[in-house]
């Protein structure tokens, strides 16, 4: 065996290891053998470099059952911090974690000036002070993560954001310059679904199909997220619903998110009775007083939701599918709205859910995807915690 190969396997076999450390709150070196299927020896020498990096703790069983008392290893979650980013239409939500995906502070801030300049310096003011706020530790802030409401390709590459009309941008790149640490852009709803998985104990298989001012979707298939031939999959909200229907930004007419979208929700909401500036809060507190005022809304909303959701399942034929959406979250029984307009008898699927993440799914992917690539893990699953 040359070097190289060498090298390989360590690489490997330290992967394993951390994999299934991950899925434990505590394990012994024993547990760690057996369940792997790698030696002792192997496992010893792996651990001790890795509690030598400062990424393990090593603490004391409690009681034993007979001679010494065993040694149980978990990550040091505050090893190190990652910071995950939402740029939405109105705000940018930033969040740091540790390394066992911990929120351990987070801000929304509004934007004020949408060009892509002032967006920018705002992303770097924020991370900076973000950064200040956080505890001391061996290795800070590991990486960026941020989402975009657009398509961005597959080198991360800002292509179009509808909302903010901004065009091929290389963010990414200004960014690991300013701050000297890796920096991973992708679109916001491919960052939900990997949060979903990571996060939320769901199949190998799901959708995650989010509702805000547009409409996205991200698609894991065998544990990994699908992107497309150039990155632009999900791009679901743009799917035809009506010929000749209502203009969207994307220059097309009667997309699925000019019918679908918890923006157009709301907006139909507001519009039947009679509030355009009411807010998200009083609608809330609307719909759980006077529901049956809403109900032809609700009913043209749900059928609409219904028809992409519906189209989605027999295309991809996801084990999970799961909407995330505020409005929904608030008022859970409308997604029975949904499901009883699913009648098809080809509408096969295990699950249709809500999310249990909300607005922090697309920080908390981003997170995930960095800690991901700073272990050099393929695969990161909290959902055992």
């Amino acid at each position: 065996m040359n070097t190289g190969d060498a090298s390989f396997i360590r690489q490997l076999n330290r992967k394993i290891i951390l994999e299934k450390i991950m899925q434990h709150k505590s394990i012994s070196r024993a547990e760690i053998a057996k369940l792997t299927g790698l030696n002792k020896a192997t496992v010893s020498s792996q651990i001790a470099d890795l509690v030598e990096e400062g990424l393990l703790v090593e603490t004391y069983a409690e009681f034993s059952s007979g001679g010494r008392k065993p040694i149980f290893l978990s990550m040091n979650e505050s090893a190190a911090y990652a910071v995950g980013i939402d740029i939405d239409v109105t705000c940018i939500s930033i969040a740091a974690t540790d390394l066992k995906g911990n929120i351990v502070t987070k801000e929304t801030h509004p934007i004020e000036d949408s060009s892509f300049p002032a967006v920018e310096e705002k992303l770097k003011t924020i991370i900076l002070e973000i950064n200040a706020t956080l505890p001391v530790s061996r290795y800070g802030i590991i990486g960026i993560g941020l989402g975009v409401h657009g398509i961005v390709d597959n080198n991360q590459n800002i292509v179009y954001t509808p909302q903010h009309r901004w065009r091929n941008l290389d963010l990414k790149r200004s960014l690991e310059s300013f701050f000297q640490v890796p920096v991973f852009i992708a679109n916001n709803s491919n960052l939900c679904a990997v949060a979903e998985q990571v996060f939320s104990k769901e199949s190998t298989d799901l959708v995650c199909i989010t509702t805000y001012s547009g409409i996205g979707m991200g698609i894991i298939i065998q544990r990994k997220l699908f992107l497309g031939y150039e990155g632009f999959s999900g791009e679901v909200g743009h799917m035809i619903m009506e010929p000749d229907g209502r203009t969207c930004t994307c220059g097309n007419k009667g997309c699925w998110e000019q019918y679908a979208s918890e923006k157009v929700l709301l907006q139909s909401i507001r519009e039947r009775i009679g509030r355009t500036d009411c807010s998200v809060e009083e609608i809330h507190r609307f719909m759980e007083s006077r529901i049956e005022e809403l109900e032809e809304v609700i009913k043209d909303y749900t059928n609409h939701l219904a028809i992409g959701v519906n189209n989605i399942i027999n295309i991809l034929n996801p084990e999970t599918v799961i909407i995330n959406c505020e409005i929904f979250s608030h008022h859970p029984e409308i997604l029975n709205k949904v499901k009883e307009n699913l009648t098809s008898s080809m509408n096969h699927r295990k699950e249709l859910k809500l999310s249990s993440l909300g607005k922090n799914a697309c920080m908390l992917g981003a997170s995930a995807t960095v800690i991901k690539e700073f272990l050099k893990m393929d695969h990161i699953d909290w959902s055992h915690e």
